[in-house]
């Protein structure tokens, strides 16, 4: 981590185990690779992760599903705190995730490169500031280092195996890079971030998009500061009739690699399955909004929309305090103006009578 250095302490399950923890699971090689990026002019640096049988099973190529990590993060960060080998390790161990080999890309260009003015576009002041990085991570990764993985690496080349997402900045990369270049994407995971709102021929052709993206996966606390931000980026897509899955936690403290280590555990599941039939039929497998927007059901059962109406939701269906999502409970607040404090009319008195008597 090249800027952010803050302690990480990792604390056990109280009961159960937790997705990232080292179990007695075949376990993955994990590779790290340096190879030469035309479009940074310079050696850049990865991280590849096989899955167990890659070394066994010499015939069979695999999916890939390239990940980023976030603004102060290198492309140890995924690997050593995300622990995205560990997590998929123990999915596949359980028959709940497919083989696949994780790309773990340095998605930092401002080290490589001198500052350069970032284009306009973009959702706020994120994915507009992202502008610059986004465009040449995204030459790097699909013109450098995925013809790098591809010639060394047993890999499935075509769009329908092929994924790209990331947490934080690397989540607004991700869908910014997947969004552009449709032709070799087909999977978008979004761990608490957004990306910019203007892509041609993207969000004004819904139809279209959404035959190309077999996968389109939302996660964030809404207790992350950032949850304003992708709650807006979500509703726009449900504006332009763009299909996603969404999920929102309120536990997690936020902007963390307790969401972060979430988030994938459940994308990762999804990937790269496709999931086949009529628009209904995915709907119903997934759980369904009922906007018809895809999303995962939690908390009592009931999905969360992401949208404004959330904080009237919870007062509506009766959650304790504690329950609500703790932003919503702060806009309320802030919604609602302050009225004084009036001393109650007995403390009233006894403040007046204390005001009278003779000190000293």
């Amino acid at each position: 981590n090249e800027g952010f250095k803050n302690s990480l302490l990792e604390i056990p399950a109280k009961s159960g185990s937790l997705a990232h923890d080292i179990k007695d699971v075949p376990h993955g090689r994990v590779d790290y690779i340096h190879y030469y990026s035309n479009s940074l002019k310079g050696v850049n640096n990865a991280i590849v992760y096989l899955p167990p049988k890659y070394d066994t099973d010499k015939d069979k190529k695999y999916p890939v599903f390239y990940l980023l990590s976030g603004t102060t993060d290198t492309e140890e960060v995924y690997y050593k705190v995300g622990r995205v080998n560990y997590i998929l390790d123990n999915l596949i161990a359980e028959g709940q995730a497919q083989e696949m080999i994780v790309v773990l890309p340095y998605g930092n260009p401002t080290k490589l490169l001198p500052p350069a003015p970032a284009p306009a576009g973009g959702f706020g002041g994120f994915g507009g500031g992202m502008g610059m990085m986004r465009d040449v991570v995204g030459d790097d990764i699909t013109g450098d280092l995925m013809s790098y993985v591809e010639g060394h690496y047993r890999t499935i080349n075509d769009r329908d195996h092929r994924g790209i997402g990331g947490f934080s900045r690397g989540g607004n990369q991700g869908l910014g890079i997947g969004l552009r270049n449709l032709d070799k994407f087909s999977y978008l995971c979004s761990y608490s971030s957004f990306t910019a709102t203007e892509i041609p021929g993207v969000y004004d052709n819904a139809a279209d998009t959404n035959q190309k993206i077999h996968l389109f996966w939302l996660g964030v606390g809404t207790d992350d500061f950032l949850f304003g931000n992708a709650r807006d980026y979500m509703e726009h897509l449900d504006t332009h009739g763009i299909r996603s899955v969404k999920e929102f936690t309120h536990d997690k403290f936020g902007h963390t690699w307790m969401n972060a280590k979430y988030f994938l555990d459940k994308s990762l599941r999804l990937l790269p399955r496709r999931i086949r039939g009529s628009h209904e039929e995915r709907q119903a497998r997934l759980g369904t909004h009922r906007s018809g927007t895809a999303v995962h059901r939690r908390h009592h059962g009931t999905p969360l929309p992401p949208s404004g109406h959330l904080a009237r939701l919870c007062r509506r269906q009766g959650h304790l305090p504690h329950q609500r999502p703790r932003s919503h409970e702060r806009a309320a607040r802030e919604r609602t103006p302050l009225r004084p404090r009036v001393p109650h009319e007995g403390r009233r008195r006894r403040v007046e009578r204390d005001a009278d008597r003779p000190r000293g």
